[in-house]
């Protein structure tokens, strides 16, 4: 075998190899989305698309994922781990918002605008989340408009389970009128509301 053949061999090897090594990241992501709520019933396909431009990222424990007041720029799928979302309150105390595990998710609101974090998010153990990007939502959309549309729709239908969630809290701890007293308030100037 002379060197040239030595070289393509070698070529489709490494291809085949790599090859099998992205398609199990792509696996093992499609996974992760079918297993979280919101995404569920997204087709196969879909799936797939989204798994292509997602991101995995790693965080010892009590490493901060983000912190309460940075840009927002993207949705995080929690792999393996645990994450903690915390406030400050207004006597700038961390208080804890809620602790989600695997096949959560957290940080949606920024697929949807340019918005900062509301919360801090820290890990709790040695995290691995997978990040979904408004720029590379944006790229999935002028690539794949079915997928895109259907993952705006997912994550619309998760948004609104959680406002309906929160005012049921709101009013079960205030009562009705406080809520529409604040839903008259928020609803008809939301350029207004704290970013």
């Amino acid at each position: 075998m002379n060197i040239e053949g030595f070289l393509s061999v070698l070529t489709r090897w490494r291809r085949r190899v790599f090859q099998r090594q992205e398609d199990q990241r792509i696996k093992d992501r499609v996974d992760a989305l079918r297993a979280a709520a919101v995404f569920a019933d997204l087709r196969s396909s879909h799936l797939n698309v989204v798994a292509e431009v997602m991101h995995e990222r790693r965080f010892k424990r009590d490493e901060f994922v983000y912190f309460e007041g940075d840009p927002g720029l993207g949705l995080y799928l929690i792999r393996q781990g645990a994450v903690r979302l915390t406030r400050r309150n207004e006597h700038e105390e961390e208080v804890e918002v809620v602790e989600l595990g695997e096949s959560d998710i957290f940080g949606a609101l920024s697929l949807f605008e340019d918005l900062r974090r509301v919360e801090s998010a820290r890990s709790m153990a040695d995290t691995i989340v997978y990040g979904l990007f408004r720029p590379d939502l944006t790229a999935m959309s002028n690539r794949n408009p079915a997928a895109a549309a259907n993952v705006y729709r997912a994550l619309g239908r998760h948004v609104g389970r959680l406002y309906a969630s929160m005012l049921e809290c709101i009013e079960q701890r205030f009562g009705r009128t406080s809520t529409l007293e604040i839903l008259s308030r928020t609803a008809s100037v939301p350029e207004r509301l704290p970013s």
